[in-house]
C-alpha cells in the first residue's frame, strides 16, 4: 500500500526520460520531443502529486533541459504580471470570505421568497449574482470569488 503512492510519480519520471532520450518522432524535432516530455511528466504529476511543486518542476525543468532559456522562462513564468494579478485576486476573494461578505451576500440571493423550494430560480439568481459582481469586479477575480 505504501508503494503505491511512488506509481504516479514514478511514472512520471519515466515519461520523462523516455522523451529526453528518444530520438525524435516525425514530425517532432529534439526540441519539441523534449517539450512533450516535460509536458506529460507535469500533467501526470499535477494528477498524483499536487499543484504547487511539479509547477515549479516544471519551469526549472524547461530551463535545464534547454527548451528555454532562464530569462526566457522566468519572464513567461514568475515575471508575468498574471501571476501577481491572481495573486490578488485570491487576496481579495479570501478578504471577502473572512470578513462574511459572500456568506451574507449568498444568504440574501438564496433566501428570496421566490427562490424557495424553485431550483430553476435558484440558478438565475446565481447566474445573477455572478453578474452584478462581474459587472463592478475583474472577470478574472469574480470567477475565484464564485468558485
Amino acid at each position: 500500500m505504501r508503494g503505491r503512492r511512488w506509481i504516479g510519480p514514478g511514472l512520471g519520471v519515466i515519461v520523462l526520460c523516455v522523451f529526453l532520450l528518444l530520438p525524435p518522432l516525425e514530425p517532432l524535432t529534439g526540441l519539441g520531443m523534449k517539450t512533450v516530455g516535460v509536458f506529460l511528466f507535469t500533467i501526470i504529476w499535477w494528477a498524483t502529486v499536487g499543484i504547487g511543486y511539479p509547477s515549479l518542476l516544471c519551469i526549472a525543468l524547461l530551463a535545464l533541459t534547454g527548451v528555454m532559456t532562464p530569462k526566457t522562462v522566468f519572464a513567461a513564468s514568475l515575471g508575468n504580471w498574471l501571476v501577481f494579478f491572481l495573486i490578488g485576486c485570491f487576496g481579495l476573494s479570501e478578504g471577502l470570505k473572512v470578513t462574511g461578505f459572500s456568506r451574507r451576500f449568498t444568504l440574501w440571493f438564496i433566501t428570496r421568497p421566490f427562490t424557495v423550494g424553485r431550483p430553476w430560480m435558484l440558478l438565475a439568481m446565481f447566474l445573477l449574482a455572478c453578474t452584478l459582481m462581474g459587472s463592478v469586479m475583474s472577470s478574472s477575480a469574480t470567477t475565484i470569488v464564485f468558485m
